[in-house]
């Protein structure tokens, strides 16, 4: 019996061949695989879903072709678009909050290294994923940079009265929080942005110096889409270091999926990304 190929992870996307060896091409289903150098891995290419969804001829197709493979430590990752379509979007914006949580003092660190201005931080919830235990653990990691520290919200958050009482008792921090109508803007040297999607809305309302930015959706805002003061810079990611070649944004969903893979390949942060 011949010994199944290993894969470290498929990747559902809209798009364009990459160039690999493909198993199956028609006008909207191309499947190839992705040799990287020990890190190998196959591609959906995905295109005119009916009805907004994978049917389940393709979905059989897919499911078929990858029994071909040794899956067991295989990180699925997809677009925000197919994501939605395989309903796997909330197990996508976890791996990317957990990064972010975990990393949070390496992450302001690093901004604060970048950018070396006063001390004060906004965080802005303008997304409904995120709790008062979240935003705790951010805030433990925000106060070793940042002296004035506001919370801006765009949703009710159950409990931050308890969180304001907790910051002054544990750590002496008066934490302001204003609702996003009655938030009067001024500059702040840190914006932590945590959005549903990324609006204009947010540029002429958050003044800031320099953002770290997570969506909803698992994407990230071109450089493009920010307008105004150019003095401003927004990160929104991490990079990652390995023995093997590895996509970052492989790495991320990884630390999630499959942590053991981190330890096997050597995976470690190295820096955050700007967009």
């Amino acid at each position: 019996m011949n010994k199944k190929k290993k894969i470290y992870y498929v990747y559902f996307r809209k798009g364009r061949r990459n160039g690999g060896k493909f198993f199956l091409w028609k006008k909207d289903l191309i499947i190839e695989e992705e040799p990287k150098c020990g890190f190998n891995g196959i591609s959906v290419i995905v295109n005119n879903a009916e009805d907004g969804s994978l049917s389940d001829r393709k979905l059989k197709k897919i499911e078929t072709l990858l029994k071909d493979f040794d899956t067991s430590e295989t990180v699925v990752v997809a677009d925000s678009e197919i994501a939605k379509k395989l309903d796997i979007s909330d197990v996508l914006f976890m791996a990317i909050k957990n990064e972010f949580i975990k990393n949070c003092d390496f992450i302001f660190s690093k901004i604060k290294e970048s950018v070396k201005n006063y001390d004060t931080a906004v965080i802005v919830l303008g997304s409904s994923k995120w709790n008062v235990k979240d935003i705790y653990s951010i805030l433990t990691s925000v106060k070793n940079h940042y002296e004035k520290i506001e919370i801006v919200t765009e949703y009710q958050i159950p409990r931050i009265t308890n969180l304001v009482e907790l910051a002054y008792d544990e750590w002496g921090l008066v934490l302001r929080v204003y609702s996003i109508r009655n938030y009067h803007g001024v500059k702040r040297a840190l914006a932590v942005l945590l959005l549903d999607k990324w609006r204009r809305f947010w540029e002429r309302k958050v003044i800031f110096d320099a953002a770290y930015l997570i969506t909803d959706e698992n994407m990230f805002v071109n450089a493009g889409d920010i307008i105004g003061d150019k003095k401003r810079r927004i990160f929104s990611g991490l990079k990652y270091k390995s023995d093997i070649e590895i996509d970052d944004m492989i790495c991320t969903h990884m630390t999630w999926q499959k942590p053991v893979l981190c330890e096997k390949f050597h995976v470690s942060v190295i820096d955050i990304c700007e967009l």
